[in-house]
């Protein structure tokens, strides 16, 4: 399944509940009436982009995911900054997100396409009791051709060291990674709150 978030069509709702933005950067608001900052994107089909950034901004888009599953997240952004992707209850998805300089405001990269990473953290919330999954890592630059990062083994997930699996692999440059979860000690399926994928 595949679907498209819009960042311009955030959650209304208000300051401080939908988004949070300051009156000082920007006030463009176009076809919204309220805080957010929106700017026509230049592209043919861009419609509106948020603008006027900075440090401590945030918005809110719902997502209604109609079932489990392994997902991509693909972004297109301009310029650079390292946002970051929590869920409802503020958890951090993804980590620190760096994005590369675009070199202008109306300047797009999409950045689904291959990076180079050596390192996969998989963690649990740090209050779950300690388990045992057993999975492989694989790494793809197609979505469809998979090659064995790690071999299947059974890592454990302990609070003790915060629910969180670290895996190592030669540094390679790869768009798609995936775990297949086998068993789980813990409950009668896989189990993964955060998929962080590292440079090094």
């Amino acid at each position: 399944m595949r679907g498209t978030v819009q960042a311009e069509g955030c959650d209304t709702g208000g300051q401080g509940v939908a988004y949070n933005v300051t009156s000082v950067n920007g006030n463009a608001n176009y076809y919204r009436a309220d805080g957010v900052d929106l700017d026509n994107t230049s592209d043919t089909g861009g419609g509106h982009n948020v603008g006027w950034t900075s440090g401590g901004q945030w918005f809110r888009c719902t997502v209604d995911v109609a079932a489990a599953g392994t997902y991509t997240l693909d972004l297109r952004v301009a310029v650079a900054g390292v946002p970051h992707l929590p869920d409802a209850s503020g958890t951090d998805l993804a980590g620190a997100v760096d994005l590369p300089a675009t070199g202008d405001w109306q300047t797009w990269v999409d950045l689904g396409s291959a990076r180079s990473a050596s390192r996969v953290v998989l963690k649990l919330p740090a209050t779950w009791g300690a388990r045992t999954q057993t999975l492989p890592l694989g790494g793809s630059t197609d979505g469809t051709t998979f090659t064995t990062l790690k071999s299947s083994a059974a890592h454990t997930f302990d609070p003790s060291t915060k629910d969180t699996v670290t895996l190592t692999f030669p540094t390679g440059s790869r768009r798609y990674f995936r775990v297949t979860i086998t068993a789980d000690s813990g409950w009668p399926a896989g189990q993964v709150s955060e998929f962080q994928i590292w440079t090094s």
